[in-house]
């Protein structure tokens, strides 16, 4: 919201009510989503989003939470880059083979970095 013009017009309910029930806790994450997605569609410029170290929050139990906050950032103008260790089982269903990137191995002197059969120099 710090992104949002001191003052607007806007058709998007942001009244003090509507904030507060976003309170952090699980019951609140569908208004949560909710209020996120009208955020962004009123959004005048596009936002990179880093979620680092997905791996703390994959697992069964977060996969439709995980799964809805993708597709909640995607409807907006948000670019997301995810960072996990290992593959991510929440993502799988999510994001194509084209969208990820995968780090198989990195030299321990930070020269090269090797993906999928492919080495860069840094």
């Amino acid at each position: 919201m710090e992104l949002l013009l001191p003052h607007f017009e806007t058709s998007v309910n942001l009244s003090e009510v509507r904030l507060s029930l976003v309170n952090g806790t699980i019951e609140s994450l569908p208004e949560t989503l909710r209020l996120l997605g009208d955020i962004l569609k009123i959004l005048d410029m596009q936002m990179l989003c880093i979620i680092d170290g997905l791996h703390w929050l994959d697992d069964r139990s977060t996969n439709s939470i995980l799964s809805e906050l993708l597709k909640t950032l995607r409807n907006g103008k948000v670019k997301v880059l995810f960072t996990t260790t290992g593959r991510s089982a929440s993502l799988q269903l999510d994001v194509s083979r084209t969208e990820k990137l995968t780090i198989e191995s990195l030299n321990p002197k930070g020269s090269d970095v090797r993906l999928s059969g492919q080495t860069l120099a840094l």
